[in-house]
């Protein structure tokens, strides 16, 4: 897995993450599953990332779907990727570069 590391991660990037968390917060899970390629929220495609078999770390057999979402109003590349399990979203890579869709 290549996500960036938190020490690559800028001020930028943490401002912009805890924006966002904050307004997902108030968010419904079937509020947060809607697609909205505005705001870079959708299911991550696997078949089109650096990451062909997905994240690693979920036991087998449990049922989530990986998504993605885009940080700050610029929209500068920044992306935060995880699963949703339960109600709760887990982050699984820290995309300051937008590596996990490289060339795009």
């Amino acid at each position: 897995m290549r996500s960036s590391p938190v020490s690559g991660c800028s001020d930028e990037f943490w401002g912009a993450l805890m924006l966002e968390l904050k307004r997902y917060g108030l968010f419904t899970v079937n509020q947060f599953i809607e697609d909205d390629h505005e705001c870079g929220r959708h299911v991550i495609d696997f078949d089109q990332t650096t990451e062909p078999n997905g994240f690693m770390g979920l036991s087998e057999g449990e049922d989530a779907v990986a998504w993605q979402f885009g940080l700050g109003q610029k929209r500068l590349g920044y992306r935060v990727a995880g699963y949703i399990v339960e109600a709760t979203f887990f982050i699984v890579w820290l995309d300051s570069c937008h590596q996990l869709y490289a060339g795009s």
